[in-house]
């Protein structure tokens, strides 16, 4: 198995970038619409989602039998959390973001975890600055790019079509 996919987290509640954005950014919105997150692991922010009562909502992983086919169409908001930190391979990383870009209808929420404890803070920055960049080279004309949420832990940034 990838050491990618050691990296998904068991946990019994929704991921801490998934209760930030609903509870605190009031993107409570997205819960209206079709949602895929993409990299999901084993599937916990699906499955709060679904509780939420979102009612169109994929999961994507490829390294998890059952979760390792892309949806047919395209979804209202992509999730991507905690996906680009440990894709050390920049190839890999444009391909995720633009599989997540070319899959919103809407928006994207990309999640990075941003742990002080594993750096300096400026090493932290040029990490983030790096995936700001790695994103910005796939946004389309007339897109809006924003990080929405940037703390010692994580950092949310949004695409907007």
């Amino acid at each position: 198995m990838s050491s990618v996919a050691t990296t998904a987290i068991m946990r019994k509640n929704p991921s801490a970038p998934l209760r930030t954005l609903i509870l605190e950014l009031g993107c409570e919105w997205i819960l209206d619409g079709s949602i895929l997150d993409y990299g999901c692991g084993v599937g916990r922010d699906v499955l709060a989602l679904r509780e939420a009562g979102c009612r169109d909502v994929w999961g994507y992983d490829p390294y998890f039998e059952g979760l390792d086919t892309l949806p047919p169409t395209t979804k209202d908001v992509v999730l991507c959390t905690y996906v680009l930190n440990v894709i050390k391979d920049k190839k890999e990383r444009d391909n995720v973001i633009g599989n997540c870009i070319e899959l919103a209808d809407s928006a994207v929420f990309f999640t990075m975890r941003r742990d002080l404890s594993r750096g300096t803070a400026t090493q932290v920055s040029k990490t983030t600055m790096r995936w700001f960049n790695d994103i910005m080279e796939h946004v389309p004309e007339g897109a809006s790019v924003s990080i929405l949420y940037d703390t010692g832990k994580f950092c949310i940034i949004c695409v907007e079509f």
